[in-house]
């Protein structure tokens, strides 16, 4: 008989039967430093947006010719201090240079359009690739793979990004497709193509944010050399 209520004794009873029957294997808990590393590199990205606010708020107050004097000196004087903690938390991540997730950090800078900011927060976030077997899982589990929404014949939405995920490595890799598509070949042809055939630029960069992905992918799995537009065709690559 189908159940028309929701509880938490029904979900549970729900969740404890389907332990029973498909018994999933557990989920393994990060290492403490991969955990640290995530809590800071998430924490030090919350500070450079806030300092940018400030100096938003600065900058603003400039061309105010009666701005308040003891509001300016505030934001100064709380603009220095995220200053001195970015200073600090950027110092601490660079022990990551002491880790053995800096390998993979560098082997993922070799593909065009990631720099050091994109390595560190892909390579931190994902364990360095290690649990994930394809492209296309890291893409979700960023938050950069397309979701459908689809209920029955009548309800079918155009896809969308998913937004789960970590959106501070999200933002980054965006930045990383800005000079992908400029200096990255294939993702440059994958841009120009999807624009040619009346694709908003939105749309354009997210594929070029998954084609990135797939690329760092396959040089950090097979720890093989980055080739600038291997497989384009000679026209693309003048």
């Amino acid at each position: 008989m189908k159940s028309i209520s929701k509880t938490d004794r029904q979900d549970a009873s729900l969740l404890a039967h389907y332990g029973q029957v498909f018994q999933p294997l557990a989920t393994e808990l990060a290492s403490e430093t991969l955990h640290q590393l995530r809590q800071q590199q998430k924490h030090l990205n919350d500070l450079k947006i806030s300092q940018q606010a400030l100096a938003n708020q600065l900058h603003a107050l400039s061309y105010d010719p009666r701005a308040s004097k003891k509001v300016t000196d505030s934001l100064l004087v709380l603009q220095q201090s995220y200053w001195t903690q970015i200073a600090a938390f950027e110092q601490d991540l660079d022990t990551l240079s002491q880790d053995e997730l800096q390998l993979i950090c560098e082997r993922m800078q070799r593909v065009s359009g990631i720099g050091p900011g994109s390595a560190t927060a892909l390579c931190v976030t994902t364990n360095g690739l290690r649990d994930f077997e394809s492209a296309k899982a890291v893409a979700k589990f960023i938050g950069i793979a397309p979701s459908q929404y689809q209920s029955g014949t009548s309800v079918n939405r155009r896809g969308r990004m998913a937004r789960t995920g970590m959106g501070y490595v999200r933002g980054l890799l965006y930045m990383a497709a800005r000079s992908a598509r400029r200096y990255n070949l294939a993702c440059k042809a994958l841009y120009e193509r999807l624009r040619a055939k009346g694709k908003c630029h939105k749309v354009a960069m997210v594929a070029v944010m998954n084609k990135l992905l797939h690329q760092v992918f396959a040089v950090v799995k097979k720890n093989s050399k980055f080739i600038n537009g291997f497989g384009l065709p000679k026209e693309n690559l003048a």
